[in-house]
C-alpha cells in the first residue's frame, strides 16, 4: 500500500511539473525580450503594435488601449513566434492614452493580464 501511495504523489509531483513547464516557459521568454511594442500611422490614425517572439503559444491574446474613457481592442487572437496584434486608435486619440493592457491564456492554462501601462513625459 505504501509504494502506491508514493507512486501517487510521484504522478501528482510530475503532472504538477509538466503543466507549470509553459509557465517558467513564458517567463524566460519575457525575461529575454519577447514583447515589442511599436506604432506607426495608417491613414491619419495611430496603429499600435504588440509584436510576439517568444516559444510558448498564447491563445486568445488581446491587446486593450484606454483613450479618452473608450477602449479600443485587438484580438482575440492566437499567438505564436513572430506574431503580433494591432490597434488603431483614431485620429486625436493618442494623446490621451490611459492604459494599455494585454491579456492572453498561457498553453491554455493560465490566464495572463500584463498592465502595461502609460508613461507621460512632464514639461
Amino acid at each position: 500500500m505504501r509504494i502506491l501511495e508514493l507512486f501517487i504523489f510521484a504522478s501528482g509531483l510530475l503532472l504538477t511539473a509538466i503543466a507549470a513547464a509553459p509557465l517558467y516557459d513564458f517567463a524566460a521568454d519575457v525575461n529575454e525580450g519577447a514583447f515589442q511594442l511599436d506604432y506607426y500611422e495608417r491613414g491619419g490614425a495611430l496603429v499600435v503594435r504588440l509584436e510576439y517572439s517568444g516559444s510558448v503559444e498564447l491563445s486568445g491574446a488581446r491587446l486593450i488601449i484606454i483613450a479618452d474613457g473608450q477602449s479600443y481592442q485587438g484580438g482575440p487572437e492566437d499567438l505564436g513566434p513572430g506574431g503580433y496584434i494591432e490597434v488603431e486608435l483614431p485620429p486625436g486619440a493618442a494623446e490621451s492614452v490611459e492604459d494599455i493592457v494585454f491579456e492572453a491564456r498561457i498553453a491554455g492554462l493560465y490566464r495572463l493580464r500584463l498592465d502595461i501601462g502609460v508613461e507621460t513625459a512632464g514639461g
